[in-house]
């Protein structure tokens, strides 16, 4: 076995002290936590703590680096932290950003520790312990147990463990009553003191919290534990719904006022350009907002965006082109489609860009009878013999040759590609 030898008292509790050590092998930094409560129930409950770290291999639960367990003083040895999350207030406290990491991390050990079918019983910022907000640990499973194993028996019937503030109202009153809704409970604490900086054992005010990081907490401390969740596992998946939620609707609002802005001034400096493309890319799943990007945006602007990001802009145009092709529209409002189809198809060359809206104008136009609109589709057809244009044009309209056919009249063969006018004339489709 290791030596590792004392070099500094880091802190002490009743049962036991905390030293920074040095290995003698090789030097190396630690920290030994050791015991000095000698009676047999306090050492078979660190033997316990050793054994359900031993058992939790994952890199946000601390590692057990090294033990002695047979002669006293028992100690075990774990990598050396900077500080603990308790030491972060003010810094942390509604910094967003950082709680997500945090915390993020936090719920994955405690989700990991759950589905190995242990609790931890003691969640609270002093035991989550990290070196930065990217190596984030959670320590102290001294009063964690196997929720399937007997060492529960440690426990007496009515005896409560936990810190104040933070522990679930069951296993205040008796620690055996403690399952994983218990450590959901420290967790919602924990989440409320993160946004707010109060003091978890005041009565929390869920106004000074954001509506869906509120609802979860609320759930969270249900004094009625059945009305939590379930786990650490539905909880992560709650808080990070809630905040991928926050995260769109800040997203969408800052494009919103972005569009204006380009709507009211025609333009868009460089940094809004990119800002409004991040934006996109954020809400890029989202067909209703990019059908609003192409409605709304001047041509300056989306001539912009494709100097910016040629491939944000052509997968916008794609996803708008199928989507208009694909329902029906007001009659009024085919028109407003109609003039941003024109509208992108003379602001990018591109010809994959230019057969999207093509098609899409195409078969909206026809398909709602729209004699302005139809005439807006003919204007593009005929263009088919730019450079590059026939092919690409060809391709996106086989689907819709029956509707094209129907622009005979507005059509000019003189004008058309040759792939075009090869559609126009087979008798298969």
């Amino acid at each position: 076995m290791a030596r590792y030898a004392d070099l500094k008292k880091l802190g002490s509790g009743g049962f036991g002290e905390v030293h920074k050590c040095r290995r003698e092998e090789d030097g190396l930094i630690f920290v030994k936590k050791k015991l000095i409560a000698s009676d047999v129930e306090s050492q078979e409950r660190f033997r316990r703590e050793v054994r359900t770290l031993s058992k939790l291999d994952h890199p946000r639960i601390v590692k057990v680096i090294g033990f002695r367990l047979s002669t006293d003083p028992l100690f075990y040895v774990m990598p050396l932290y900077k500080r603990s999350l308790a030491d972060e207030f003010p810094g942390i406290v509604d910094k967003e950003e950082r709680i997500k990491k945090v915390l993020g991390a936090v719920l994955e050990g405690i989700e990991y520790a759950h589905k190995q079918g242990i609790l931890h019983r003691d969640l609270k910022p002093d035991n989550v312990l990290l070196n930065s907000d990217d190596d984030v640990v959670i320590a102290d499973f001294g009063l964690g147990r196997l929720l399937t194993s007997l060492s529960a028996r440690l426990t007496p019937t009515g005896a409560g463990f936990g810190t104040h503030g933070y522990v679930a109202p069951e296993q205040a009153a008796d620690a055996k009553s403690a399952d994983p809704r218990s450590d959901v409970f420290a967790l919602g604490r924990i989440l409320y003191e993160l946004y707010t900086g109060d003091n978890p054992s005041a009565v929390p005010d869920l106004s000074k919290v954001p509506p869906g990081i509120a609802a979860v907490i609320e759930r969270c401390t249900k004094t009625d534990p059945n009305k939590r969740f379930a786990d650490a596992g539905e909880l992560r998946l709650a808080l990070t719904n809630s905040w991928v939620t926050a995260d769109r609707k800040t997203t969408e609002g800052k494009l919103d006022a972005l569009m204006a802005k380009a709507t009211a001034e025609d333009s868009l400096s460089e940094t809004d350009v990119v800002a409004i493309a991040k934006c996109i890319e954020g809400l890029m799943k989202d067909a209703d907002v990019m059908h609003k990007v192409c409605v709304q945006l001047p041509k300056a602007v989306i001539r912009s965006l494709w100097k910016h990001n040629a491939h944000l802009l052509r997968s916008v145009v794609h996803q708008f082109a199928t989507q208009i092709a694909a329902q029906g529209w007001g009659f009024d409002y085919v028109d407003k489609l109609a003039n941003a189809c024109v509208r992108i198809w003379n602001a990018v060359q591109d010809p994959k860009v230019r057969a999207a809206v093509t098609f899409a104008l195409v078969e909206v136009s026809v398909s709602h009878n729209r004699w302005k609109a139809m005439s807006q589709a003919a204007d593009m057809v005929n263009a088919s013999n730019l450079p590059g244009l026939d092919m690409e044009v060809a391709l996106s309209l086989e689907p819709a040759v029956g509707r094209l056919k129907s622009l005979n009249d507005k059509l000019n063969r003189s004008k058309l590609g040759p792939h075009v006018v090869a559609l126009l004339d087979r008798k298969d489709l």
